[in-house]
């Protein structure tokens, strides 16, 4: 059954992406068990608008309650807010003279035949580190949005409709390690202003393509990163025109080839109804299993045999790196001498909210169960995959 249901899910997202018809032996596996199931899954993944839109072009499952027509009308809605929002905070910094960057989703939709099926929960842009208090203050009084909170590479940000807004910084934390961190913090080499304006920007492809892998190897290191950043991939190949060498330059440099080959492969599995192999198996358990933002068995799976095995790793989740507990809280960038009280504080804190301290629990137990059998071969189908650093 759980074959029969992969490959009906995934024949729907071909047929929604590449605005194709079902085969006959693709439409003989659509039963109501079948879809039920493929719509939980997508729901775990974001990607029920493509699934919505595979069906009404196959029309298939048309009658059912109108759940097709549904969640077509309210991937539609849900565009048109996020895309009225956009608008309004390119113009907004365009306007306050910040030089401003879009990031995610909010350029990889352009890629797909219809882009209200490419869903975002936020909108990423990147600022200049220089201009971020300026940023976050003119959007602030300009265009209505709420401060939430600095993390270690964006301001958390809202509007008043609800909609949330990572203003980045950086593309990746400082404290992260990884080979691709040193190319990412020179991302405005690679930046260009976008045609009739002054302050937009956009990347350049080659930079572009690195920033989705790089940010795809983070996601797996965190646990996965769900199906949608795979389709990505596959479009971002079937660009006219790329340049293969640039990116190759770029990925080679950063320890990206053999990730990104990997990731590549299950996306043509997936797009071009690819044979498996052993690697696009794996990969594809591990990212089904992890739902859009993977899972915290995962990233614990992840990072227990990189750290050096459980105590290593307890340790690691014990006492916060100052790089990171400086952004919980802010007071240590001026006074670094209080981190060991702060990170007492942040025991006492754990103690008394009771659902962060059942999270940690679950986590170190996830931890005390992993044999050395089963971090050994994770620990192989990381290295297949190339994700042989720590992310």
């Amino acid at each position: 059954m759980e074959h029969k249901v992969n490959q009906l899910l995934f024949a729907l997202v071909r047929s929604a992406v590449r605005n194709t018809e079902l085969t006959d032996c693709e439409k003989s596996v659509c039963s109501d068990e079948t879809v039920e199931k493929i719509f939980q899954i997508a729901e775990k993944h974001d990607i029920i608008p493509m699934i919505a839109l595979g069906l009404y072009q196959n029309k298939l499952c048309l009658n059912k309650n109108n759940i097709v027509g549904n969640e077509i009308v309210k991937a539609v809605q849900r565009y048109e807010k996020i895309l009225y929002e956009f608008e309004k905070l390119c113009n907004t910094l365009e306007n306050g003279k910040i030089k401003f960057l879009p990031l995610k989703g909010a350029v990889l939709r352009d890629l797909y035949h219809t882009p209200w099926m490419r869903t975002s929960c936020d909108i990423d842009i990147l600022v200049c580190e220089d201009d971020i208090e300026k940023a976050a203050s003119i959007l602030t009084e300009e265009a209505g949005y709420f401060f939430n909170e600095k993390g270690p590479h964006h301001f958390s940000m809202h509007s008043k409709s609800g909609m949330h807004l990572e203003l980045h910084y950086r593309l990746i934390g400082e404290s992260v390690n990884a080979p691709y961190a040193e190319i990412l913090a020179k991302v405005w080499d690679f930046a260009c202003v976008c045609e009739h304006k002054n302050y937009r920007y956009e990347l350049k492809d080659e930079m572009l393509y690195f920033y989705h892998i790089a940010h795809m190897a983070k996601h797996i290191a965190g646990g996965g990163c769900g199906v949608r950043p795979f389709i990505d991939l596959w479009l971002l190949n079937e660009i006219e025109g790329l340049n293969r060498e640039n990116r190759l330059k770029l990925l080679e440099n950063g320890k990206l080839v053999q990730f990104e080959n990997s990731a590549y492969n299950l996306s043509c599995v997936w797009m071009e109804n690819s044979e498996h192999t052993k690697i696009t198996e794996q990969l594809q358990d591990y990212i089904l299993n992890g739902g859009a933002y993977g899972t915290r068995k995962n990233n614990v799976v992840f990072k227990s045999p990189k750290n050096g095995g459980r105590l290593k790793y307890i340790l690691s989740r014990l006492f916060m790196p100052y790089s990171l507990i400086k952004f919980k809280y802010p007071i240590l960038e001026k006074h670094r001498w209080l981190t060991p009280f702060m990170e007492l504080y942040r025991w006492i804190e754990l103690i008394f909210k009771h659902k962060n301290l059942q999270s940690s629990i679950k986590e170190l137990k996830y931890n005390m169960k992993i044999s050395r059998s089963q971090a050994k071969k994770l620990k192989t189908f990381f290295n297949n995959i190339g994700m042989n650093f720590r992310g």
